[in-house]
């Protein structure tokens, strides 16, 4: 009998994360009229308001949005990062983007990846994910999505590993400062099956 498949973990699914434009300082980041206050994408909606668009839409041409998230917990097995429900056309074309880890949320380095694009059923709509040649150690990790067109536009961000960890590194009290790190939030992690060699979440848009 075969072994069973290792399970799939998003290490992001409800944490809480920052969002920054690169033109504007402390000002909060909009997603259409709302302020994207740093939970749209990663509360597992898979969603846009309109059919073929992503949950999130910054927008803004020749503008780099960052986004640092907190794991919560010092993983040691990151095996990739996911934007799902990406539009990748027109002016929505999908983001260049620079990914970044830290375990301490002070000291970041650049991480390489390998992207891919996967079609989804709900047209024009991919999954793009960026597969790291080994497992990645990380509380933190950044992205920097630099636009080339008018909207950066996706629904969720996943961080992808099997659920190994170094050790909670989260001391009770402590209060982090999210300004650079994001924020510290205890939340169940989500379970997520793999349908796929490379989807990770594959959900019909209704």
């Amino acid at each position: 009998e075969e072994p069973a498949a290792p399970v799939e973990v998003n290490y992001a699914a409800g944490k809480k994360y920052t969002v920054q434009s690169s033109n504007e300082d402390g000002v909060p980041v909009y997603c259409g009229s709302n302020i994207d206050e740093g939970n749209f994408l990663t509360d597992g909606v898979l969603k846009g308001k309109m059919a073929g668009f992503g949950q999130v839409e910054y927008q803004g041409s020749a503008i780099a949005h960052t986004i640092t998230l907190n794991l919560g917990t010092k993983r040691t097995d990151i095996d990739k990062i996911v934007f799902a429900g990406s539009r990748i056309d027109g002016n929505r074309q999908f983001a260049n983007v620079t990914i970044e880890v830290s375990t301490n949320g002070k000291t970041f380095k650049k991480v390489d990846a390998v992207r891919t694009e996967v079609a989804l059923e709900e047209a024009p709509l991919f999954d793009v994910v960026f597969d790291f040649e080994s497992d990645v150690t990380a509380k933190y990790v950044r992205l920097t999505c630099a636009n080339t067109n008018y909207v950066f536009s996706t629904s969720e961000i996943q961080v992808i590993g099997y659920g190994a960890e170094a050790g909670d590194d989260v001391n009770p009290g402590e209060n982090e400062n999210p300004g650079d790190a994001g924020f510290v939030v205890v939340a169940v992690v989500a379970m997520i099956s793999l349908a796929g060699a490379v989807i990770v979440s594959k959900k019909r848009f209704n």
